[in-house]
């Protein structure tokens, strides 16, 4: 099936191309060369600009490189450096459930990473932070603060919990305006 939904695709883009200017390079001797003079200037503006941005590129490319290698010269694990970066700019909740699946599957597996090693424990967090996590969680869920809120108001949990809320609601304002 995938062989002849690639055959047909094949077939719709040969026809694409037999129609119109794109006839292929003998056939289409009726193309104005203001046509052609018209796409060369664009192609030859684009290319130039690529590379105009490449050589800062490679540039700051091998800037990186040079940091890298440094931290790893000092001893540093790279690859864990390069998780934590990564891990630190996604949805922390995301990263959470995450990290709390990997633990319940090594568990599972009984691996020593879990077993011995204690790597993916369920963390457990004091009151405050995890009255954080809560305003959080139902700030991205976009739930009601008022209503939600399983703290009296003015406590210290209640304040913490608008704080993680305040938070999440937040990011998502952020979210929509890239969007």
């Amino acid at each position: 099936m995938a062989e002849r939904a690639r055959g047909s695709a094949k077939r719709t883009r040969a026809k694409r191309k037999a129609n119109g200017h794109n006839g292929g390079p003998y056939l289409g001797n009726d193309i104005p060369d203001e046509l052609r003079q018209r796409h060369l200037e664009a192609i030859e503006q684009a290319e130039a600009a690529v590379e105009r941005a490449r050589a800062p590129f490679k540039t700051a490319q091998a800037r990186a490189r040079a940091a890298y290698k440094l931290a790893e010269d000092d001893g540093l694990h790279i690859d864990g450096l390069r998780d934590a970066r990564k891990l630190s700019k996604r949805d922390r909740l995301d990263v959470l459930a995450r990290y709390q699946e990997t633990g319940h599957c090594l568990r599972l597996m009984k691996s020593p990473l879990a077993m011995q090693l204690e790597l993916f424990r369920t963390p457990s967090w004091p009151e405050p932070v995890s009255a954080n996590l809560a305003g959080y969680r139902a700030g991205k869920m976009g739930l009601a603060f008022e209503v939600d809120c399983p703290h009296p108001p003015g406590s210290e949990q209640y304040i913490v919990y608008k704080a993680g809320f305040d938070t999440a609601q937040q990011e998502l304002q952020e979210q929509l305006l890239e969007r």
